[in-house]
């Protein structure tokens, strides 16, 4: 079908190993912020950032690579709901400053 994706190319279970990988290093990129950000961030933006890393475990938790039903749950609503959040959270922080 002429398909150049991940998925199409290595597997659904290596997509799905894959994704995992880029959402921890998403998380230590999103750890790192509050250092290098010269306000820093506070306590606010680190609630932010347990959600985040409960939405992306949520994400990996409905998703087998053998049942692909809750693909548009996991990674399209629920990467809606983490960027909303993650921006609602880190604003207040700064905002509360």
């Amino acid at each position: 079908r002429g398909l150049a994706s991940i998925p199409a190319r290595f597997g659904t279970v290596a997509a799905l190993g894959l994704s995992a990988g880029l959402h921890i290093a998403t998380l230590a990129f999103l750890a790192t912020l509050p250092y290098v950000y010269p306000p820093g961030l506070g306590t606010v933006y680190w609630t932010g950032f347990a959600g985040c890393a409960a939405l992306l475990a949520y994400q990996h938790a409905i998703v087998r690579p053998g049942d692909l039903t809750r693909l548009d749950a996991a990674f399209f609503t629920a990467n809606g709901v983490l960027a909303l959040w993650l921006l609602a959270t880190t604003a207040a922080d700064l905002f509360l400053r």
